[in-house]
């Protein structure tokens, strides 16, 4: 399987990227120091993108904690009505990707843990 990377870049900010893997990790709360570095902010606007061999890709759908998100995917982009992704989102998310290619073969990739930052009121 190529190898595949997702890249997060928020409006106005640093872009982030992550690899992605093809196996489900559970929180683990002895490990949180990983996540401290991976930050997104629930009230901002991401742009998202898949990075990798793109052309055998039929489709991706996009799920943040196992809900699917309301996206289209074209050209390793991928479009939402609303840009702000985690905006629902609080503690931690974890970004999964349904990728199915045109010879019907569907793999599920998955992101490492983001610690979702809330704006203060």
């Amino acid at each position: 399987m190529d190898k595949f990377t997702l890249k997060l870049k928020p409006y106005n900010m640093d872009a982030l990227e992550t690899p992605l893997f093809d196996d489900i990790f559970d929180f683990d709360f002895d490990n949180i120091e990983k996540t401290l570095f991976n930050k997104v902010y629930s009230d901002r606007t991401y742009d998202v993108y898949l990075n990798g061999e793109l052309s055998d890709i039929r489709n991706v759908t996009l799920f943040i904690n196992g809900f699917e998100v309301d996206s289209k995917f074209n050209n390793g982009k991928f479009y939402f009505k609303d840009n702000r992704i985690f905006i629902d989102n609080f503690g931690f998310v974890q970004i999964s990707l349904l990728i199915s290619f045109y010879n019907n073969i569907e793999i599920t990739l998955n992101s490492d843990y983001f610690n979702v930052m809330i704006k203060e009121n």
